[in-house]
């Protein structure tokens, strides 16, 4: 679980969830990640002031669920907070739910909320299943080319891209000056490249050292 990797310390480490509030699926899903936290309740923090940040956070947000060190909580993607202006480096993953319905106007709008909504550019990862993928291949690329990430990574973890040494890593070029503008790697010396983009399998094939 990216919730866990390093303890969850690692500026790749999910905040924020977006899922279509149509989904047939989505309290199934919410329902396997929490019993997944729940099984992993024991990872200790490892960075100084983790435990006074996940109390000030928590105040915060009085109604998240608590899982061992992490926090769920359910945030409304039209008000602006906290979860989406600071990285918590706490354990917390707000989630949000888009209102369209049809699968090209959520990937819209999960874009949209992204670019305008959410501090950070460093990163970003799109789930798709094999059979959405194939459907709406033209519409995924499209929202993909939107996300003004400085890495957006299809079905992988997208610390592939830094780990790759590579492909560059940095902030999205032509973004919000805020967060930063340097790239490291990017060992084909591209001149001021935007953004990487690295796609992998809904299933993988092999085991995921990242995983567990």
């Amino acid at each position: 679980s990216l919730m866990v990797f390093n303890g969850g310390y690692t500026c790749m480490t999910p905040q924020i969830l977006v899922l279509s509030k149509h989904w047939s699926y989505k309290n199934a899903f919410l329902s396997a990640l929490k019993a997944e936290l729940k099984k992993l309740a024991r990872r200790d923090d490892r960075l100084d002031g983790s435990a006074e940040r996940r109390q000030s956070f928590r105040a915060d947000y009085p109604q998240g669920e608590n899982v061992g060190l992490r926090t769920l909580v359910e945030l409304d993607a039209t008000e602006p907070t906290r979860l989406f202006q600071e990285e918590a480096f706490c354990g917390m993953l707000g989630w949000v739910e888009m209102e369209p319905h049809h699968p090209e106007d959520f990937m819209r709008a999960a874009g949209k909320f992204c670019n305008d909504s959410l501090w950070g550019d460093l990163s970003c990862m799109v789930i798709v299943d094999s059979n959405t993928r194939r459907v709406y291949e033209r519409a995924i690329a499209q929202m993909q080319a939107g996300l003004e990430y400085g890495t957006v990574a299809l079905n992988i973890y997208p610390g592939l891209a830094f780990c790759s040494c590579v492909t560059p890593w940095g902030s999205y070029q032509g973004g919000r000056s805020d967060t930063g503008t340097g790239w490291v790697h990017n060992h084909f010396f591209f001149d001021s490249p935007e953004k990487t983009v690295i796609e992998g399998p809904f299933i993988p094939h092999t085991p995921q050292a990242w995983i567990k």
